[in-house]
């Protein structure tokens, strides 16, 4: 029995049931497919076919807006195959209806009105050569109909970027899209420990609802799980959002679940950050207080811990009127911290605090370490750093170096200290030439000269000699020239000597260490 396409569309949705059973699918099929390769396809080419309104195309189920890939269409070889599979849903369901306007919707004998001239009524184009409509509106969900294939809405609103379902207010919705194999509810700590679901999250933490976001802030309390996502890989990066966009009852809740652990999150690589999170999003007097009391339980090991150090200097740079925990830690152990790779760095920060009492004291628990921390590999640093406030009177601090530049001229990181000592504002033009006069009256000039660290004292110390001074230095150098060309060093002060001696300007060295 053959069956023609018009009784489909001219058929009431009331009669279908009983025509169907009786069809024999295999001559409909035959039916279709010779209709559509006997058609004088020559008359028209591709471009010249009006595909909005060809109801053959729109039955067939292609989708001319080019706003997804071809495979989310429904193809003419899938339609086909479906109707051989004897799938009588297939017959039960409406055709895709051109895009008319939603207050007249079309009726069957419209659509089978004749095609433009020129067109071929039943021409089916090339599944692939899809065209979009410019003067055509955008289709909405509610005007598409499915026949088999999910349907994927383009609108810019309805899913987050990541491919996830919209977010309702409070609750946590997943479609088909959606990148996560297991439900994001009562999966939170899951999904926050792997590589896929932490940037989900991520994505649905910064463009979610405060009612999503307090959702997901919840059963992470509930899970007793807020110090594991702290110290995670993937999980210290949700921490780190929940801790910027949560409220502040609930990130109250988070530090007091974690307050007796801080200390050790903080010295892990990735915990460390999650805390610097939290110490920059707290407000209230009650987060601030829990960070506070549980980092000072062991203040020192984490000022000079390599990963909790970034804490405590989050710490001085956000709370400064909140450090005195940090300050009493700096006095008590301050030579201690001096001489350590990470606590000489919280150090010089807490020096060049505003708290000017506080640094006075703890300069002064230095200065009996002053000459040996000014050798130091680390507390040459501290030194300089001294060196430089202008806000603290260092004449003590300076007179400590009277009689000693020789000796510290020699050491790799004490003759930086001497070279300051020379250009530094803060020291008197009297100390100045104290100090130059003794570097041109040393019995060791000559070694100096010609020493790897020592020659860069004795160039700044020819730079700001005067009168006297500079005399000295003519005198005592100009007569070993010879000598002195022989190594680099010296050769450099030759250098500087005949430059002063012709008037030129003076040779600033480069150091190079």
């Amino acid at each position: 029995m053959s069956y023609n396409r018009d009784d489909i569309f001219n058929t009431s949705s009331s009669s279908i049931g009983s025509v169907v059973p009786s069809v024999d699918v295999t001559c409909l099929v035959s039916s279709l497919l010779s209709r559509s390769l006997s058609a004088p396809i020559s008359q028209a080419s591709d471009d010249d076919i009006d595909y909005e309104n060809d109801e053959m195309y729109n039955y067939l189920g292609y989708d001319y807006e080019f706003d997804r890939e071809p495979s989310t269409s429904l193809a003419q070889s899938t339609i086909i195959n479906d109707m051989l599979s004897d799938d009588e849903d297939f017959f039960l369901a409406s055709p895709i209806q051109p895009e008319l306007s939603v207050n007249q919707p079309p009726s069957p004998l419209q659509l089978m009105e004749s095609p433009p001239p020129g067109v071929s009524k039943h021409h089916s184009p090339k599944p692939q050569a899809f065209l979009k409509s410019p003067n055509k509106p955008p289709r909405s969900p509610q005007n598409r109909v499915n026949i088999g294939a999910p349907i994927i809405s383009t609108s810019p609103t309805a899913r987050i970027d990541f491919g996830s379902s919209p977010m309702a207010p409070g609750i946590l919705l997943q479609n088909n899209n959606s990148p996560l194999d297991v439900p994001l509810n009562g999966n939170i700590v899951r999904h926050a420990t792997s590589q896929k679901g932490m940037t989900y999250l991520q994505q649905t933490i910064s463009q979610g609802s405060p009612e999503t976001i307090a959702s997901i802030t919840q059963e992470i309390i509930n899970s007793n799980a807020v110090h594991v996502l702290m110290a995670d890989p993937h999980g210290n990066y949700i921490a780190q959002k929940l801790f910027r966009h949560t409220s502040e009852p609930l990130r109250v809740l988070m530090l007091q679940q974690v307050g007796t652990t801080l200390p050790q999150i903080a010295c892990s690589t990735h915990g460390t950050r999650s805390i610097q999170a939290a110490i920059e999003y707290s407000q209230s007097f009650d987060s601030k207080d829990i960070i506070i009391q549980s980092l000072s339980t062991c203040l020192y090991e984490l000022m000079t811990n390599q990963n909790a150090v970034h804490s405590v200097h989050k710490w001085l740079a956000t709370w400064p009127m909140l450090c005195k925990p940090i300050f009493d830690v700096s006095l008590e152990r301050s030579y201690d911290l001096a001489i350590d790779k990470h606590g000489c760095c919280v150090l010089q920060r807490v020096l060049n605090s505003s708290h000017t009492s506080a640094v006075i004291v703890i300069i002064h628990s230095l200065l009996e370490h002053f000459l040996g921390l000014t050798k130091h590999q680390y507390g040459n640093y501290v030194v300089q750093c001294v060196l430089k406030l202008d806000s603290v009177d260092l004449t003590e601090v300076h007179k400590l170096y009277v009689n000693n530049l020789v000796n510290l001229s020699y050491n790799k990181f004490s003759s930086n200290v001497v070279e300051k000592l020379f250009t530094n504002p803060n020291v008197s033009a009297v100390l100045r030439a104290a100090f130059v006069s003794e570097i041109a009256n040393s019995n060791d000039l000559l070694r100096l000269v010609s020493h790897s660290f020592g020659n860069y004292v004795v160039q700044k110390a020819i730079d700001m000699a005067q009168g006297e001074n500079a005399t000295i230095f003519e005198n005592r150098l100009r007569k070993h020239v010879t000598t002195l060309r022989e190594t680099p060093g010296g050769n450099r002060i030759a250098s500087k000597l005949d430059e002063n001696l012709n008037g030129g300007s003076s040779y600033r060295a480069k150091r190079r260490r």
